[in-house]
């Protein structure tokens, strides 16, 4: 990670699975730098094979997912201003736990609730 606008980082996040619907068994997560696009901190999931780290629907490891790559990026001493990812509550939440003094966005029209 850079140390580039480490004290107000704007970020994106999103998880993939490698199949279709949530019975996938692998499942990745990037967090990025918004503007210019590198990669900050990835993660991988799988419930089969050796060392296997999850269990449940590939719909429920997406905030697992995003729990480590912010817990990663602010131990990091990355202070995330703004999270552009799925409008959700687990986001929201997840989010706001890491960074209460900031504020989550999401790619859609809706409203996305402060963190405060």
């Amino acid at each position: 990670m850079e140390k580039r606008g480490r004290d107000k980082w704007v970020a994106s996040f999103d998880g993939f699975y490698l199949t279709r619907r949530h019975y996938s068994n692998n499942s990745s997560a990037t967090i990025h730098d918004y503007y210019g696009g590198d990669v900050a901190c990835f993660t991988h999931q799988t419930k089969t094979g050796p060392g296997h780290n999850w269990e449940g629907t590939s719909g429920g490891t997406e905030g697992d997912m995003l729990e480590e790559v912010l817990s990663t990026v602010s131990a990091a001493n990355f202070v995330v201003k703004e999270l552009i990812a799925d409008k959700d509550s687990t986001t929201n939440a997840i989010f706001c736990k890491h960074f209460p003094e900031e504020s989550p966005t999401a790619p859609t029209i809706a409203p996305v609730q402060a963190c405060k």
